[in-house]
């Protein structure tokens, strides 16, 4: 076995970690275990959807899982591939996901824990994995509504275009986790379903009721964020309209208000015999007449409330 491949065994439960999807590994599992062929190579591609496949005499499935890229602040998905075969269950990943890597820590080393979860049959230590990997969401969801109650703040205090790309940001978060998250019902569903023949799930349905539960949850959180999201971008959305709507009115106003100044200055300035035009005073009396032009305008605009 090479550095990447791990495992913990106890009460004949057996947990085989791997983490690269490197040749060495896959060569590993074609050796070690009599899966499909067509199922090992899987673990090569990138899936865009989780899949499960109830084989005669083991279950493959992978699935997605949320992953937040702290660089682009964006929620990413990264794979991991289940296979459950007798009292045997492996798990093989990119090692993207630090709480798949951390429960297998904690397990290793928390016996009260590895009894929790070794019981006889995979099925229970799965229902372990997908617990804790389904819980570790929360504290993503937990984030993105902070991250949504701050972006409120922001857009009553000034509605602005950096709040329009955190909005989009949002957006593509939960439009993404709900992506990811949708297809978890239908895996742990039809596990309960096909899975009886293989590993009594019957017995053990109490185990994934709970996992159906977290996955409610899950989704619960998500319609909520999509909804707040949605309001908020039409906020900002009107926000930002109502702004353009008052600058534009300030500058049709600016426009009307120095109109009748121009006019006057363009009629005094054609080439043409004016009378008066010689008169020191004339420049005087242009000026004023302007100045009061506009002194009218504004005390009128004033008057019908348009400033």
């Amino acid at each position: 076995m090479t550095d990447n491949i791990s495992q913990i065994s106890f009460n004949n439960i057996q947990w085989i970690d791997i983490s690269k999807k490197g040749k060495e590994e896959l060569i590993y599992l074609k050796k070690s275990f009599s899966f499909d062929s067509l199922d090992i190579d899987e673990c090569e591609k990138d899936t865009k959807h989780s899949n499960i496949f109830v084989k005669r005499d083991y279950i493959y499935f992978e699935i997605l899982f949320p992953v937040y890229n702290r660089k682009t602040k964006l929620i990413d998905s990264s794979e991991i591939n289940f296979f459950v075969k007798g009292n045997t269950l492996i798990t093989v990943h990119d090692n993207e996901i630090d709480q798949l890597s951390e429960f297998f820590d904690r397990l290793q080393n928390d016996d009260i824990l590895k009894r929790d979860n070794f019981q006889n049959n995979p099925i229970v230590l799965l229902s372990g994995i997908l617990s804790n990997l389904f819980g570790s969401c929360f504290p993503m969801l937990n984030h993105m509504d902070e991250d949504i109650l701050l972006l409120e703040k922001e857009i009553f205090t000034s509605a602005n275009k950096t709040n329009t790309k955190t909005i989009l940001q949002l957006r593509w978060n939960v439009i993404n986790f709900r992506r990811i998250i949708q297809s978890y019902k239908g895996i742990v569903d039809k596990l309960i379903m096909t899975g009886e023949n293989l590993f009594s799930m019957s017995k053990l349905k109490l185990y994934y009721v709970d996992l159906l539960e977290k996955i409610k949850d899950i989704w619960v959180m998500l319609e909520n964020q999509k909804d707040s999201i949605h309001a908020l971008q039409e906020t900002n959305e009107s926000l930002i309209s109502f702004q353009l709507n008052d600058i534009m009115k300030v500058l049709a106003l600016i426009s009307a208000v120095m109109m009748p100044p121009a006019f006057i200055v363009g009629l005094f300035s054609v080439n043409a015999k004016i009378p008066y035009i010689d008169n020191p005073m004339f420049f005087f009396f242009i000026l004023g007449a302007c100045i009061t032009v506009v002194l009218t305008f504004i005390r009128y605009f004033k008057k019908r409330k348009w400033l």
